[in-house]
């Protein structure tokens, strides 16, 4: 039996901890399986077994496990290897990969239970205090009790309580590791043996004569079972019954005491296994069917391929055809989207075609949901109904899942930057890692978008990806009309009204009398970026961070989008008293507001992060537009996520030169993929679409690639600016963030690292430099940048990288400077 444990531990640390293996957990301990651990003096953590082997360490006094989780392992050895690749490849510590890739209902946390102590007597004891006699008398009732809920119960005066037992010896605290997500159980009634038979029913029946109320329930029950065609055996859940029954508890209670009936607590699913397919997948278009075609094609040489089609060409239905060739070859099929909250338009597709078989995961998900998702697709079925959750549709989290016959993998969006996790570690590229996970699993992978990323686009020139091209919109639809607006020439000639000019206003209101809808988006929330007052040119700004405060007028507060800080409107300037402040720039409140100023009448919808933080806030906007119960929903990138809408006759585009101000070299490849995405809500239908782009700068070769939907023009200047710059595809990139409340000790830090980068690496590093905003949550920023070129050594120039990081978070001099590492940015 093997007599050492490597176990992944949720710390930011470099590497697995070796643990011995008790005598009596030799047998019972398998990779994958969680465990309890201690950590630290008195710390009890979760991990994972990652190895089971004899090389004893040459620690001493090496700790024991304390415990095993679960019989069977939760964790399989194909998502350890992706565990550890994504640790190594993106720079983080596996126990940061474990916390984002577990569900936080399999996450057991510590908890401090309070009893009395073992043959305790309170002779000799000074006289308690009221408080501690209470706290005595709870713990002789309930023999247990948590650290948190007494001291949640009660005041200070319960904190003193507590020190003063645990001091006198009285109490005892025990540490434990537990659930934070209980098993949901419901009560269910049966009938009994006295009751089991239609004979038996009657004799019990006349017997109840007098007990009206318990009569006409016993007849509720057996009414209801013969309703639903359900045996006599079956059980009706107690809530259901009462219901249905319009019974009284009492009257419950007194047939379950008489043994009438009887009462058994079952453990009820998150799960729905209700869902049933209701229609075939559409027929597939002579151009659909090419490119269906071309990707098999390419599968049969190449494991990644890119369905490169515009937008409302049917790429959708090129993937069901895909994913249920796959489903019915017995293998699992992802299906990754870029946004949350957009997901619904998809699933509601997925569930009428491939019914109860469709696993939703993500985020926003009840934590119950997701853990039961997570066994039943570990365990290749949910244990309570049976249903196989063999497709999954999910955002970029859904990757961590434990597929045991993973077929395909459908990234759609590919372009979308939302793939890419910012913050916390790991800041892993979802579709980068998909076709990882993909390699791993055998699997394939099918890229999709009307707009590739340069990167993905790149790896189709070089042959690496396969590739289809649909090129025509399905049906009678064709591409929208698009003109520019030039903004400069409407100011000169008095034709603007607020941030709208009269031609993007008359285009409106030509669509809503044609009863067209209308999109109008501005990618920025909230009314007015900035408060200014015009006398003294202050603007209100965070007390936090070096940025602005946003006015959002839903709640007549000003926002800080960075650090979530928010504050009054003030009433007067804070620097000179002037009341003359002005909002100014354009969010979309106030693009709302302006619209209802032109249309007083229009039904209006607001799709942004403001108006979607609840689990169905988006699903009901777009569900309200799709039906026609709006005329005109604004918003900001959420809109270009891929939504479907059938009537959508304009776009407009209120602030085109926003997108370009960024300090970013994927600036110019955004804003063509944003425009070009919105503008492809418009026209999906027989009726003709228009697009308005509103700019200052209409000459720019950006705005006739969008014109023309001309892809290969855009990728084509774009790859040579990149290639004068060397940025990605033609290097990657790893950025150094470094963060302290302190601007000297930053500096420092900063400094220091660079040097010893550039001592070793040369001019591959850029920086340090502050970032266009320098100052967040009270901590300033610096930021290094390293090129790594294909000629060198990726693994090495990582490894130049992490050890010097590690050796500045242990200089004394930088101690408490954070560092970001970011691989890809």
């Amino acid at each position: 039996m093997p007599t050492y444990a490597d176990v992944i531990v949720p710390v930011p640390l470099p590497r697995a901890y070796t643990y011995a293996i008790p005598e009596e957990l030799e047998s019972m301990l398998r990779v994958g399986q969680r465990v309890v651990l201690p950590f630290g003096k008195k710390r009890l953590l979760m991990g994972v077994v990652l190895r089971l082997h004899d090389d004893a360490p040459s620690v001493h006094n090496l700790r024991e496990l304390v415990d095993i989780i679960e019989e069977e392992p939760s964790v399989t050895p194909l998502q350890l290897c992706f565990w550890q690749w994504m640790a190594q490849y993106y720079m983080c510590s596996p126990g940061e990969v474990m916390l984002a890739a577990l569900p936080a209902g399999m996450k057991l946390e510590q908890e401090s239970l309070l009893r009395l102590a073992p043959d305790v007597s309170l002779e000799g004891v000074p006289l308690l205090s009221p408080a501690q006699q209470e706290m005595l008398a709870q713990l002789g009732r309930q023999k247990q009790v948590k650290v948190e809920d007494v001291l949640r119960a009660g005041n200070a005066a319960a904190g003193r309580a507590l020190n003063g037992l645990l001091r006198l010896g009285v109490l005892q605290v025990e540490e434990r590791m537990a659930r934070t997500i209980k098993p949901r159980r419901e009560a269910y009634i049966y009938l009994t043996q006295a009751t089991a038979t239609m004979d038996a029913l009657g004799a019990t029946l006349d017997e109840l004569g007098r007990a009206a109320s318990q009569q006409k329930l016993l007849l509720a029950f057996v009414r209801i079972l013969q309703e639903e065609g359900l045996p006599l055996s079956a059980p009706i859940a107690r809530r259901i019954l009462l219901a249905r029954a319009e019974a009284k508890d009492a009257s419950l209670r007194a047939l379950l005491k008489k043994g009438l009936l009887r009462q058994e607590e079952r453990e009820i699913s998150a799960l729905d296994d209700s869902l049933m397919a209701s229609e075939n997948r559409k027929t597939l278009s002579h151009a659909q069917q090419e490119a269906y075609q071309r990707l098999k094609d390419s599968f049969a040489k190449q494991d990644v391929a890119l369905l490169h089609g515009l937008t409302g060409s049917g790429k959708t239905e090129v993937y069901m055809h895909l994913i249920a060739e796959t489903l019915a070859a017995g293998q699992q099929v992802l299906y990754i989207l870029p946004e949350i909250a957009l997901t619904a338009q998809i699933i509601n597709r997925m569930q009428r075609v491939f019914g109860a078989r469709v696993g939703v995961y993500h985020s926003r998900q009840p934590d119950r949901y997701r853990m039961e998702l997570y066994e039943a697709i570990l365990h290749g079925s949910d244990r309570r109904s049976g249903v196989v959750y063999d497709l999954i549709v999910g955002a970029r989290s859904a990757i961590f899942l434990p597929f045991s016959d993973l077929g395909l993998i459908i990234v759609d969006e590919e372009h979308d930057s939302s793939f890419k996790q910012s913050s916390p570690a790991p800041r892993y590229s979802a579709r980068d890692a998909a076709v990882v996970l993909a390699s791993l699993s055998k699997a394939k992978v099918l890229l999709g978008t009307a707009t590739p990323s340069i990167e993905t686009y790149t790896n189709v020139q070089r042959g690496k990806y396969g590739y289809a091209l649909l090129a025509e919109r399905y049906g009678a639809a064709s591409l929208p009309h698009v003109e520019l607006v030039d903004l400069r020439l409407a100011a000169q000639q008095g034709r603007m009204q607020a941030h709208f000019s009269e031609q993007m206003v008359q285009a409106i209101g030509e669509t809503l009398a044609a009863a067209g809808q209308v999109i109008l988006f501005q990618n920025r929330r909230g009314f007015s970026p900035y408060v200014e007052c015009p006398d003294c040119g202050w603007v209100a700004q965070c007390p936090n961070c070096d940025v602005s405060l946003t006015y959002h007028k839903a709640d007549r507060a000003m926002h800080c989008h960075y650090c979530s800080y928010q504050e009054e409107v003030p009433k007067a300037c804070l620097a000179c008293g002037s009341v003359a402040l002005r909002w100014k720039g354009l969010g979309t409140q106030r693009v709302e507001e302006e619209l209802l100023s032109f249309f007083p009448e229009v039904r209006l919808g607001r799709l942004d992060l403001d108006t979607t933080r609840t689990r169905h806030g988006a699903s009901r906007i777009i569900e309200d537009f799709s039906a026609g119960q709006l005329d005109v929903l604004v918003g900001t990138q959420m809109l270009t996520k891929g939504l479907d809408f059938s009537n959508v006759r304009l776009v407009g585009i209120l602030d085109a030169d926003g997108l370009l101000r960024q300090s970013d070299f994927r600036a110019y490849e955004r804003a063509f993929q944003l425009m070009a995405q919105v503008s492809g809500r418009a026209g999906r239908t027989d009726k003709p679409g228009r697009v308005l782009i509103q700019t200052r700068q209409p000459e720019l070769p950006l705005f006739s690639w969008v014109q023309q939907n001309d892809y290969g023009a855009f990728y084509s200047h774009t790859l040579a600016e990149r290639e004068e710059n060397f940025y990605p595809p033609l290097v990657r990139l790893v950025q150094l963030r470094l963060m302290h409340r302190e601007k000297p000790r930053v500096d420092e830090a900063a400094g220091l690292l660079a040097q010893w980068l550039v001592g070793v690496l040369g001019d591959a590093v850029l920086g340090p430099q502050a970032p266009p905003v320098a100052w967040i949550a009270q901590r300033h920023i610096m930021q290094l940048l390293v090129k790594i070129h294909p000629q060198q050594n990726l693994q090495e120039t990582k490894r130049i990288i992490y050890e010097s990081v590690q050796l500045l978070r242990g200089n004394e001099a930088t101690k408490g400077v954070r560092v970001l590492i970011n691989v890809d940015p």
